[in-house]
């Protein structure tokens, strides 16, 4: 696939969700989805193997949820199991004055994230964190914390409780129906929105579970 149709799939799907890129996002995107290609042949870091299925099924997934964080007004957001870097690199990207932490344990996806942050010349509040996420200890609260696929939701609250507090958004990206999940939540966290998300080119469901401690 052309980096013209790689751009053409980017547009349409751009245009679905209503959201406009500056000439240099939509470089660095594009810049992103060949470097994961290439990387994923030698370190497979995705199961997604092609360039069209990285930009459909990763990036345009990450793209989705831009305008539900836009809404919450962050000042810092950390990326838990980022793996190769959605949504995390995808956000930074987005939102360029946004201090970033991708938290991620397995040390090859750690060094083609630390390969693309230079290669994409992101800013240097875009900061990967080498370890587990129950050992990440931040000295400040994180306004968002953001999971993809990553764990339950139960698990999720549990092992990133202490990065947060009743300010914090907990954002998971999820793509099943999750009412036996938020019936284990802990009984200080709220369920505050299940949204189903608009995501372009794909016909499988996926949510956007919003939760807050109280």
């Amino acid at each position: 696939m052309t980096k013209d149709n790689l751009q053409n799939i980017l547009s349409q799907a751009c245009n679905e969700l209503g959201i406009t890129l500056s000439k240099i996002q939509e470089n660095q995107i594009i810049a992103y989805v060949e470097e994961l290609e290439k990387w994923n042949k030698v370190y497979n870091l995705t199961a997604i193997k092609n360039r069209e299925e990285i930009m459909k099924r990763h990036v345009i997934d990450a793209l989705s949820i831009y305008p539900h964080i836009q809404r919450l007004l962050p000042s810092s957001l950390a990326d838990i199991g980022t793996g190769g870097g959605v949504p995390g690199i995808i956000l930074s990207i987005m939102f360029p004055n946004l201090p970033i932490d991708l938290v991620e344990s397995i040390g090859k996806k750690c060094r083609f994230l630390r390969h693309i942050i230079h290669k994409l010349s992101l800013p240097s509040h875009v900061v990967v964190q080498q370890k587990r996420v129950q050992d990440w200890q931040p000295e400040t609260i994180k306004s968002i914390l953001i999971c993809r696929a990553f764990t339950s939701l139960e698990n999720f609250i549990t092992t990133t409780q202490h990065l947060g507090n009743n300010k914090t958004y907990w954002l998971a990206m999820k793509s099943a129906h999750t009412t036996e999940e938020e019936k284990s939540l802990p009984n200080n966290y709220t369920l505050v929105d299940n949204r189903q998300l608009t995501v372009p080119f794909e016909v499988a469901k996926r949510h956007l579970i919003t939760l807050k401690r109280h």
